[in-house]
């Protein structure tokens, strides 16, 4: 199913990430650390950046992007990423998902419990959070009876605000940032 499907490249990237850090030595991961994260280093963690007035896109804080390019090197994860992410395109425009969601106004919502406990439940929920902020993600409340449909598909013990809706065509945009968390989270497990 198209689920599992999405599932197992989420998996694989997420498994060739956390395999290809715990091969490397402590040396190459903190080569990497200090090539993904200079700003950090410095003390010098920009700002955020000034509002532009035509509404054009913002340009992305540089910190993630120099992470990314390292690990989307590794064997096979820049064709896994497109894949996974024609895959959530797919889902967008069919209006199916594999995952609990709701349809508002033609548009798919996930509860952000997808990301946070689904997808990286290894992340630190304020890490995920501030991926969100910087993306200028809002999540937004769940109606009654949104709230009520998605407890009844699978999600009984969940709280409010893990139930508060994502967007789903936003997620190709933060989900490569949440995979650069998680190669973070993996180099800094390994180096202990």
């Amino acid at each position: 199913s198209a689920g599992q499907y999405f599932t197992t490249l989420h998996t694989s990237l997420c498994d060739i990430i956390s395999c290809s850090v715990s091969r490397s030595s402590p040396e190459l991961l903190r080569e990497w650390l200090k090539k993904a994260e200079p700003a950090e280093e410095l003390g010098e963690m920009p700002k955020s950046p000034p509002k532009p007035k035509n509404g054009s896109k913002i340009p992305e804080p540089q910190k993630p992007t120099k992470g990314k390019e390292i690990w989307l090197a590794f064997q096979d994860v820049a064709a896994l990423l497109t894949n996974l992410l024609s895959q959530l395109e797919t889902f967008m425009f069919a209006h199916k998902c594999p995952f609990p969601h709701v349809v508002r106004a033609g548009a798919v919502f996930i509860p952000i419990h997808v990301v946070k406990e689904k997808l990286f439940p290894k992340l630190p929920g304020a890490a995920v959070d501030q991926v969100l902020q910087e993306h200028k993600v809002e999540l937004r409340p769940t109606t009654l009876s949104e709230e009520r449909h998605l407890r009844d598909l699978e999600l009984k013990s969940c709280t409010s605000r893990m139930l508060k809706l994502l967007a789903l065509k936003q997620l190709p945009d933060i989900y490569p940032d949440l995979l650069n968390l998680h190669w973070h989270d993996s180099i800094r497990q390994q180096l202990g």
